[in-house]
């Protein structure tokens, strides 16, 4: 039976229905698709953002302008544990840390990783101050956990062998007075002899949540004024991310 003018309307009508709803939607999951990692990456900043607030920990992300630094001009910041102290030819630094009996984690700083960071680096000037002897040591932490340390006036590596984690020091002088406790009227050479070294820390894959930390056992127990003579400081401080996608 042939159909009427009505009937051949309405299928092709339909079709062609049909085709642009095909088509319609292929372009809305194309859509979708493309922009779904731009989607997931925002609510990724979003979410570190308000963890940021809510722990008061600083975010690092991946790339130079996600680090974060701090050379302790306008104090100690988010440090906990710490102070601040003027050392002259350098400026502010965080100091001076002085020992504990067990090398106890006594300066710290917490830190989100951003969901892009397969890396960090840390890096900063340590400064060992007053002829630190030579079975005392300045501990460095992540996580609460001792990944390495420096011994003696010369600020000798000894590293942890944790694993993810690699520790490279440079020294920059040794035996000169920097600007530590000890008095020159009355401490021996030896008690005057300060060293510079830069430390370097790299993580593969950290935790979400990082927490930097250091300790120290120098104890040598004289006092000048209301500080011990052996101390630690730390200066010019850096953590980066790194993406490696």
């Amino acid at each position: 039976m042939r159909r009427n003018a009505f009937s051949r309307f309405q299928s092709n009508e339909i079709g062609a229905i049909t085709v642009e709803w095909v088509v319609l939607t292929a372009l809305i999951t194309g859509i979708i698709i493309a922009s779904k990692d731009s989607f997931a990456a925002a609510l990724g900043i979003h979410s570190d953002n308000i963890s940021e607030e809510l722990t008061n920990s600083e975010i690092v992300r991946a790339g130079a302008n996600g680090a974060h630094s701090d050379t302790f001009g306008d104090g100690a910041g988010r440090w906990t544990g710490g102070g601040v102290y003027d050392v002259p030819g350098f400026g502010e630094i965080l100091g001076h840390i002085t020992g504990t009996p067990g090398g106890e984690q006594s300066v710290s700083h917490d830190f989100i990783m951003a969901s892009n960071v397969d890396e960090s680096v840390i890096t900063f000037d340590l400064f060992s101050f007053d002829g630190i002897g030579e079975g005392d040591a300045g501990i460095f932490y992540i996580n609460g956990v001792e990944v390495g340390r420096v011994t003696g006036g010369d600020a000798t590596l000894v590293t942890s062998s944790v694993d993810g984690v690699t520790i490279e020091t440079t020294t920059v002088s040794t035996g000169d007075n920097l600007g530590g406790y000890g008095d020159p009227n009355t401490a021996t050479d030896s008690e005057l002899d300060d060293t510079h070294t830069i430390v370097k820390i790299t993580l593969d894959d950290p935790d979400d949540a990082v927490t930097f930390g250091f300790g120290s056992t120098a104890n040598q127990g004289e006092n000048q004024g209301d500080h011990n003579y052996e101390s630690y400081g730390i200066d010019n401080f850096s953590i980066t991310g790194v993406d490696q996608s």
